[in-house]
This record gives structure tokens, sequence and C-alpha cells, in this order.
């Protein structure tokens, strides 16, 4: 009954082809607009951890429980080191409060940008404000930073209004002069009439430049010290020193926004939920900003900006996954098209198979986008299990069609019609439909085992591929036989002795086989017991931070790591639960008890080893 199902629909060669090309140039839509990225084309990866956590765990409702507390811990930490190790000086805070204010109103999903110019005081005159602020003319407190560059900017502004009054004053003589030529050379009751008109008409144009230079006056009057450009900066820049030296130690400060040497300043972005910072439009929006101040900024020469974070990874390492694919992928077309002609000695016949497990992988990619499904670090594996995995099937077919149209020809009795193409693909149906479907199914059976984990990603793994390996059988028993009504492929000439380099080869195998059986047996106990032995030093490593040493990226993730407190981050979530005893008090939180504070407190002094080394310093 199952081989009667193919030998049936294959009497219609055409409305298969038909219909493949028609579900293929569909499933060809869906796997573009799933799985690609519409503005670079680019293919979709998944490159985070979320597929890899398990859903049934606690830890997954953990993870939610905390990003929603708290916001994505996707955070990127940017870093202004001063390559002469000095303490971090004026311009290196203007440029740091520069980039920080740009990227607040470029870079897309900011939610906010923590400095060490943003953290507040918590005693003092400026109380709330910054340590950069300072209590200013009428008690106000004032940024030191702002204060300056609202002093160069009077300064100049100054010098330019000087400027442009001397030139006023001269065009003032020459016209009074010309004025002067004029008059002589009309009659006075002409002169004073002219005159007249033209102080009317210049009347209601004099008022705005008189209101522009009160206000200038009145944004500047406590700007105003008499002092030079560069007795400013001189000034500004002691007090920046002062201020930093202050910060050194500080726990606020040290590790994260603040390197210990004072060397080293950093900006830690966080995004919105639902944001993609690891998107390629906002690596590179954030990638050209760093790059512009790089090259830009006054104290270039001694500035290195690094940036790091998991969304960066994350970005590069599916950059990098996306081309291994784009070369493995045709690799792997490439090594079955050459062992395709090795074997059958004909390119016509590498169209057949070549067609089948290309319309089985594009058929799995539609299928995937179809139901909204992703490619991750694991799945991306699917594509070249299914080319390897499923080009065996067609091999097998194309095989036992050659076998099947010589065993045709040789019974033929001389006179009889010649062996029609029909005729071939039914005796092969019948031959090759049980045992490669049963192949299939062992195959299927043994990814679909997979989907039993409960990690996500391996969940997936199986899934994907089985549809590859179920589509791929598929074609092998419909389309591969429809193709073959149209292309001709190299029939086998029988001979006595082995023919071939291949058959050759494997002829020698066996033979080798036949008379050394026990010698190779011995020969893979061998190998298997090495294999066990190399299998005890097995690891797992878990790390995202796979990536060669000489990059970009691992540089500026050693230097974070070596001045601040690194990227990675353990949180420590403390929910409250309602106490029976005060079920009736809805304003009651045990957490904000003199015990849990008390409790919170032994625990912080224990991670940071307060009172002596702890069970966490054994920990590498």
């Amino acid at each position: 009954m199952f081989v009667r199902i193919f030998t049936t629909v294959n009497q219609f060669p055409k409305t298969i082809l038909l219909v493949v090309l028609a579900l293929s140039a569909f499933f060809f839509v869906q796997a573009k607009d799933g799985l690609f990225d519409p503005q670079t084309g680019r293919l979709l990866i998944n490159s985070t951890i979320e597929p890899f956590i398990e859903r049934d765990s606690g830890a997954y409702q953990q993870f939610l429980d905390a990003r929603k507390a708290f916001g994505s811990e996707e955070v990127v930490v940017i870093a202004l080191h001063n390559k002469e190790r000095k303490p971090v000086g004026l311009e290196f805070l203007l440029t740091l409060a520069h980039l920080k204010s740009e990227i607040e109103t470029t870079v897309p999903g900011i939610s906010k940008v923590l400095s060490m110019l943003d953290i507040p005081q918590s005693s003092g005159v400026c109380t709330g404000k910054s340590y950069f602020h300072q209590m200013g003319i009428g008690s106000v407190c004032v940024s030191v930073l702002d204060k300056y560059e609202n002093d160069i900017a009077c300064l100049s502004s100054s010098s330019s209004e000087k400027s442009s009054q001397l030139e006023t004053e001269e065009g003032l003589e020459e016209s009074l002069e010309e004025g002067l030529d004029e008059s002589l050379e009309g009659t006075p009751e002409e002169s004073l009439e002219e005159n007249l008109e033209e102080s009317t008409d210049d009347s209601g144009g004099v008022q705005p430049v008189t209101e522009t230079t009160e206000e200038s006056i009145l944004d500047c009057s406590l700007a105003k010290s008499g002092k030079s450009m560069e007795e400013l900066r001189d000034e500004s820049e002691v007090e920046v020193n002062k201020i930093v030296s202050s910060l050194k130690n500080h726990p606020l400060f040290e590790g994260d926004v603040l390197s210990k040497d004072l060397s080293t300043a950093a900006m830690i972005l966080s995004f919105n939920p639902g944001s993609k910072p690891e998107s390629d439009k906002t690596q590179t929006i954030l990638k050209e900003l760093l790059v512009k101040y790089q090259k830009d900024s006054e104290i270039a020469e001694n500035l290195r900006i690094a940036y790091a974070g998991q969304p960066r990874q994350i970005n590069k390492a599916g950059e990098m996954i996306g081309q291994d694919m784009e070369n493995i992928f045709p690799l792997s077309l490439v090594l079955i098209v050459v062992v395709l002609f090795l074997s059958f000695r004909s390119l016509q016949t590498v169209i057949v198979p070549l067609a089948v497990v290309l319309c089985g992988t594009l058929w799995t990619a539609g299928i995937i986008g179809l139901i909204g499904g992703e490619l991750n670090l694991v799945t991306m594996v699917c594509a070249p299990i299914i080319l390897c995995v499923g080009s065996a099937y067609v091999i097998k077919f194309l095989n036992q069609y050659q076998t099947e149209s010589m065993k045709i020809r040789e019974a033929k009795i001389p006179g009889e019609p010649k062996t029609t193409i029909p005729e071939v693909i039914f005796a092969t149906l019948t031959s090759v439909t049980v045992p490669v479907t049963v192949t299939a199914i062992t195959t299927v059976v043994g990814f679909l085992a997979l989907v039993v984990s409960p990690i996500p990603a391996v969940q997936q793994l199986g899934f994907y591929s089985s549809i590859g390996i179920v589509s791929i059988n598929l074609f092998t028993l419909t389309l591969a036989p429809a193709l073959l009504h149209y292309i001709h492929i190299p029939e086998i000439v029988p001979t006595e002795m082995y023919s071939g380099l291949l058959n050759r080869f494997f002829q020698v195998i066996v033979e080798w086989l036949r008379l050394h059986s026990k010698r190779l047996i011995w020969i893979w106990l061998i190998i298997a017991a090495f294999a066990a032995l190399g299998m005890l030093g097995l690891s797992i490593n878990s790390s995202t931070k796979t990536f060669p040493d000489d990059s970009q990226i691992v540089k500026d993730l050693h230097l974070i790591e070596d001045e601040l407190a690194g990227t990675d981050a353990l949180r420590l979530l403390f929910k409250a639960e309602p106490d029976s005893e005060n079920q009736e008090d809805p304003s009651y939180n045990p957490l904000k008890t003199a015990k849990t504070i008390f409790g919170l407190r032994d625990l912080q002094d224990w991670l940071f080893q307060v009172n002596g080394a702890t069970e966490i310093g054994n920990i590498e």
C-alpha cells in the first residue's frame, strides 16, 4: 500500500514539479521574512543565553522576575582610558559628558546612562547633586564642567561682540563720510529729507539688536571675571583634579565608573525592555559615535575608548556565525557535488541530488519561519546535518535506479521494445521506498529524542532536523523520479572486473576485511579504549566570550575587566513573602525590617570577605 502511493503519484511528473516549485516559492518567502533581517539581509541568530535556560526550572522564572523588576541585564560598558595612566582630568570629563549626551539622544532604546557625573552626593551643601557640583553665586549648586563651558562661551561671545562693535564703528564712520560727500552734491533741504526718511525706516530694526545685547549681558553678567581662557582652564582643571582625587576608593565609584588608579572613567548603558541593543542598527550607531570621539577629540593622542557587554558579544557572535554559515553551507554543497561526480561520472547526475537537498533545506527554513521559530547557536547546524544525512537517501535512489535499469535491460529479449524511464522508475520505487523510508524514520526518531530535553535550543535542534529529514525523504521518492524523466543519467556498463576508482578502492577494503577481520576488531577496540580515556577529560565551556584573542572585542573586554569590574553581573533577587501575622497591614514589608537590613549587610561583608577569607575566595 505504501509503495503503491508513491508509484501512483510518480505517474504525474509534471504535476510534481509544479507543486514542488510553487511550494518552494512559498517557503522561500516565509524563510526570507522570518529568518532574515529586512534591512541588512543578514541571517537573524539569537545568540543570547535564553534558549539555553531550562524552562521547567526555577532559574528561568527567576530570570524573568529579575528582568521585570530591574530591567534587562544587557548593558554596555564604555570606558575612556588615559594611555598615560594619569587621573582623568578636565578634557576627559568634558569628552565623557559630551559623549554621554550624544548617546542619550542618538542610540535607540536607551533607558539610562550612568557615569561618574551622575552619582549624587549623600551629604554636603549640594546633596542630591553630583560630586562635581559646587555651591555658586546665589546659593545655587552648579557643575564645575557646566560653569567652565559657560565661562568659555561667554568669553568667546564677549570677544566676538567687541570685534563686531569695532566693525560697526568703522562702518558708521564710512557712512558719515559718504553722507557728507553726498550732501555737498545736493541741496541742504533734500539731504535733510533723505536723512529723516532713513532714520524713520531704520528705527524699527534697531530695537531687536538692543534687546539681544541686553539678554546676552544678563546671561554672561555673572560669568565676567576678567580671566583669560587659559586661566579659566587651569582653574577648572585644579577643581576637577581635586574632586577626582577625593573619589579614590569610593565604594560607589571604584570598579563601576572609575578605576582604582583614576585613569579610566566609564559609562554604563542600560536599555529599555523590548529594545534590541544587539541589533546591527544600534551597534553601528554606537560604534560610529565612539570612533568619532576617538578621532576628533582634543585628547585623541592619550585617549583610548573601549566598549564591551552582552549586546556587543551577541552581535559579534551572530556576525561570525553568519559568516561561518556562508562558508560552511557552500563548502558542504561543493563536497557533495565532488563525491557525486566521482561516483556517477556525470554532471547531469549531480543536478538531481543537489535539487533534492536544496529543496529540503529550503522547506525546512520556510517551516521554521512560518511557525515563528528562530535560529540560535545550536540550531545553526541544522543545515549541514540535513545536507549530509539527507543526501545519502537520494544517492541510494540513484544507484538503485542505475542497477534496475541494467537488470531490465539485460532481461530484455532481442527484438523487444527498449526500456522506458517510467518502467525503470517503477522498479526503483518498488525496491527502495521501504528501506529508504525506514532509514529516514529511524533517523527522525533519533532526532525527536532530543525534544524531551528541557533545554529549548536542544529541543529545536531535534525538531528542525526531523523536519529536514522528512522533507528530503519525501523529495527522494517524488522529486528525484520526476526529474529523471527529463535528466538522463549514465547507465551502468556490466563488466566482469571492477572498474572505476571508488569500486577498486572499496574492493581492496572488502578483501582486506575478509583476510584480516580479527585484526580489524582489535584495532577498533584499541581506538575505542583511547576514546573512552579521552572522554574523562571532557569539560563544558559555557562562556560566551569565545572570540579570537587578537580581535578588538577581546582587547576591549580585557581593558574593561582589568581597569573596571567587567561586564558580567550576578543578581541576587530578594522577594518579600507576605507574613501571615501581618496580612492586615498592607504597608508591612519584611525587607524593610532592621533584621533584614543587618542580614543583607552581613551578606555583603561575606561577599567582600571583610572579616577574612570565606568560601567565595576559593572560586576561580
